[in-house]
């Protein structure tokens, strides 16, 4: 099978081009490479057997691609289908996109297009088995797989310094969601007078609010409003300085804004990526991140409220053995459930359904 897959030729749309961003290293073109796929990215006008769709695609074109033999793969890595039409973002999302002619067609509902692409394609990838349910009825073809985080390397060979006057709070991610420490910095200031904390953010050093062509935002700045009376180190995101300072750490945390559906419906690739740094990790209740706390073995500091967050943080940063434990378990699970060779296998199996 993996050789008739080897003779198929992809055009993949990155997310960024020259697929130099975290979907595109962590996806399809490091699984194209590791199992010596023949692909380039697309060019329109090209006859491809498989055109690969990703987000940042004009999905209006790609919905409306005619039934020419061309298969078509979806991956919709967030949960778009978990907006509600009406929900103004999502018209935003829609209109926005083809005033920024990012897409051809006018569609207003993102959702709608979404779940076009979905009917559509002949295989789509997603991340969570929540998201895989959320398209019941429009594809009998979805596989969920999660990123690879084998830039990043295996456990810290470091770890934070013994008898540490201070304790070091490790968070990567895109700019955008750093905003979502609004939801615990209250019971960050308050922890901070029992527990001197420093919080280390490894992230864009500007971004933007929305996902179009606007002037960008300073990180720092947003930081600054967001976390008054905390100390905090920015440092720009690359593998190695996520690994040395990570190394570090002593603890992960994760917040997102429950009540706004497109975060609550993130897949657990953050927590995973820490736990293969060897980080214990606090975070948000999301349904991804729930489900993987009951699963893995060590304590389950998932947050619902305010006072959940105080009481885990809390047992978190006074319990080094618990912290050691969540590390340990934590990092079992990642390398035994996500691994490289794990991924690659759930890869082979969706990308097999082509050749039925």
């Amino acid at each position: 099978m993996l050789e008739r897959l080897r003779d198929i030729q992809f055009g993949y749309l990155p997310y960024q081009p020259g697929a130099k961003s975290p979907g595109d290293r962590r996806r399809f073109p490091a699984v194209a490479q590791k199992l010596g796929l023949n692909w380039e990215i697309y060019r329109p006008g090209k006859a491809y057997d498989v055109i690969y769709v990703t987000s940042n695609s004009d999905l209006t074109v790609f919905h409306r691609w005619p039934q020419d033999g061309t298969k078509l793969i979806y991956e919709m890595v967030d949960s778009y289908l978990a907006v509600p039409t009406w929900e103004p973002l999502g018209l935003v999302r829609g209109i926005g996109k083809w005033i920024f002619r990012k897409h051809k067609h006018l569609e207003p509902s993102y959702r709608k297009t979404v779940a076009a692409v979905c009917r559509r394609a002949d295989l789509v990838i997603c991340s969570t088995p929540e998201q895989r349910e959320q398209m019941t009825g429009l594809s009998p073809n979805v596989h969920s797989i999660l990123d690879m985080h084998e830039e990043l390397g295996g456990l810290p060979s470091v770890g934070p310094a013994p008898g540490k006057k201070r304790f070091d709070i490790f968070w990567e991610g895109l700019g955008l969601t750093a905003t979502h420490f609004s939801i615990v910095a209250p019971v960050l200031r308050e922890l901070n007078e029992e527990f001197p904390l420093r919080l280390h953010f490894l992230t864009d050093l500007k971004y933007r609010p929305i996902n179009a062509p606007i002037p960008l935002l300073e990180t720092k700045r947003m930081l600054d409003k967001t976390l008054p009376g905390l100390e905090f180190y920015l440092a720009e995101w690359n593998p190695v300085s996520v690994r040395a300072i990570a190394n570090q750490a002593d603890l992960g945390i994760i917040p997102l804004r429950l009540n706004e559906p497109l975060f609550r419906a993130k897949p657990e690739n953050k927590l995973l990526l820490m736990w293969r740094l060897g980080l214990p990790v606090v975070t948000s209740a999301t349904p991804a991140y729930v489900r993987t706390m009951q699963s893995y073995g060590g304590p389950d500091w998932s947050c619902r409220t305010t006072q959940e967050w105080a009481q885990n943080l809390h047992q978190a940063l006074a319990d080094g053995e618990a912290r050691s434990r969540a590390a340990q378990k934590g990092a079992a699970y990642a390398e035994a459930e996500y691994g490289v060779e794990a991924l690659l296998g759930r890869w082979i199996c969706a990308l097999e359904t082509l050749l039925v």
